[in-house]
């Protein structure tokens, strides 16, 4: 019991989301590397349920050759709430947060929230969660000014510390920087770029043909839209860009040339081969349906391969025949695809004008595009990481560093991958705001927050988790102040000497009086 005692005290906590296969599958690999004789595992958990998978199967390992001991640790309190969510949003009075919070068991009713910008002790707004006993509920925060860099969102202790507050970027370097170049009047793609900034974290810049060459090289996202073709200088400039890791989106409508953009970009990214237009049939239309299941652009749309993104309808399309090294996202039909990813790139060949369809007006083109263009910049559509994940983004060469909200620095590499470099960061282990700089100027800010699943601190039943095991391996040892005791019965066996040592003294003393009693009384002297 010391050396567990001295373990425990060794052991610093940690923000990653519980994960029993992995602590379980570590400890089999070393007791199958372990010499000894008896093999065991003391497996002291609260067996919190969100570390399981949703079904508990047989847990690999070497368990037919030792012994599993599964010590419950009972948390004190099992009610919770956590903040699951906080995003800069746009309101009637300028800028506000929507928070959100979930709760596992809690106490219902109104719970405060108070917002401070980062590294700093200035409140920027105040409000209330009406929380329920089980659920999420949201709210909108307004906020007096926004944060330089970002700022974090509080709520009250409860049972979970780690998840009481959730840190959000914010001001410029925490923005993706876009760079539009279109022709004409600004299309319905620029104006939904352009909504919500600066809370949408999309900074929008529309340039002419003259000016890309100079403004590329501070962009995370180039967005080419209905062009009917590039001049050789920014068609070189697009080139480098992408060939140097920068992320690219091209949206292909009624004036793009099918022999410029086959034998230059798209040829290029290895997007595909686009077609001429071609009109649906009178009283007929093709609806965007999505082809794969799981992409983060897709998030919050329907799941399921083959299900409509929206009810928008489409009255022309532009049939593009997938390249080798492309996926297909969306899709009108098997025949023809609507949005089409490659290396840090997607392709939409789906006209926006009125006359070609009402997409553009539909609840599901600003959300599907703004997640492009986060997914291609950072490469996720969350508003934060999570702790294990790795911070990854286009990156020129150059010195570049990452450093957290203590100015610690965060071990990062430029990272070369199909033909584009990427500053890739170590694992993040701890919540809050990191900053990236190139040249010791900040580049950019992000946020990373625990895994809202980790606030769910209901257990799995003791009964599941010995089933995981082969019959007989395992065994609960309910613990408490004679847990030591008990573990050494568990061991070796009860120890009985004290019951044979009592049993003995008293076979003596019987032996004895039976000896006595047995013995012929002494003649009486006459």
């Amino acid at each position: 019991m010391p050396r567990l005692r001295a373990a425990i005290h060794l052991i610093e906590p940690g923000a990653r989301a519980t994960d029993h296969a992995r602590a379980l599958g570590f400890a089999a690999r070393v007791l199958a590397e372990s010499h000894a004789l008896n093999r065991e595992l003391f497996w002291i958990s609260d067996f919190q349920a969100a570390g399981f998978a949703r079904t508990l199967t047989r847990f690999p390992g070497p368990w037919e050759h030792a012994r599993v001991y599964l010590v419950p640790v009972a948390p004190a309190r099992r009610s919770n709430v956590a903040l699951s969510e906080a995003s800069l949003a746009p309101s009637e009075d300028g800028a506000a947060l929507a928070v959100t919070a979930q709760g596992f068991s809690a106490h219902a009713g109104d719970l405060a929230v108070e917002v401070r910008g980062a590294g700093s002790d200035q409140v920027l707004g105040r409000g209330f969660l009406a929380m329920p006993e089980q659920g999420e509920v949201s709210t909108l925060v307004p906020l007096k000014q926004l944060p330089e860099q970002g700022g974090v969102v509080t709520i009250g202790d409860d049972a979970l510390a780690l998840d009481n507050r959730r840190w959000f970027a914010a001001g410029r370097a925490g923005m993706l920087h876009v760079l539009l170049r279109e022709d004409g009047p600004p299309s319905a793609l620029r104006l939904a770029l352009e909504a919500g900034t600066p809370v949408s974290g999309l900074a929008v810049e529309t340039v002419a043909a003259s000016d890309l060459p100079s403004r590329i090289a501070e962009t995370d996202v180039l967005v080419l839209n209905d062009l009917e073709r590039l001049g050789p200088v920014e068609l070189q400039a697009a080139l480098d860009f992408y060939r140097g890791g920068g992320a690219l989106l091209i949206a292909l409508s009624r004036r793009a040339d099918p022999a410029f953009w086959n034998t230059s970009l798209l040829r290029e990214i290895g997007a595909g081969e686009l077609g001429p237009l071609a009109v649906a049939p009178a009283n007929a239309a093709w609806r965007m349906r999505r082809a794969v299941a799981g992409h983060p652009a897709l998030a919050g749309f329907p799941a399921r391969p083959g299900e409509p993104l929206s009810t928008a309808q489409f009255r022309a399309i532009r049939p593009l025949s997938p390249g080798s090294r492309s996926r297909v996202l969306l899709e009108f039909d098997r025949a023809h695809a609507a949005l089409v990813e490659v290396p840090h790139g997607l392709v939409l060949a789906a006209p926006l004008d009125p006359e070609s369809s009402d997409f553009a007006v539909s609840g599901a083109f600003l959300p599907l595009l703004h997640q492009a263009v986060k997914v291609l910049g950072r490469g996720t559509a969350a508003a934060s990481l999570i702790p294990g994940q790795r911070y990854t983004a286009p990156a020129s060469t150059g010195p570049w560093r990452i450093e957290d909200a203590t100015g610690r620095d965060v071990p990062s590499e430029l990272v070369a991958s199909e033909g584009a470099t990427r500053l890739v960061s170590a694992p993040l282990e701890r919540p809050g705001l990191y900053r990236v700089l190139q040249a010791g100027a900040v580049r950019a800010s992000f946020a990373v927050n625990p895994d809202p699943r980790e606030s769910d601190l209901a257990t799995a039943p003791t009964d599941a988790v010995l089933r995981a095991f082969p019959p007989g391996r395992a065994l609960v040892l309910a613990s408490g102040r004679d847990l030591a005791r008990r573990v050494r019965e568990a061991r070796y066996g009860r120890e009985l000497w004290a019951w044979f040592a009592a049993l003995a003294l008293a076979s003596l003393v019987a032996e004895t009086i039976v000896a006595r009693s047995g013995m012929p009384g002494r003649a009486t002297a006459p």
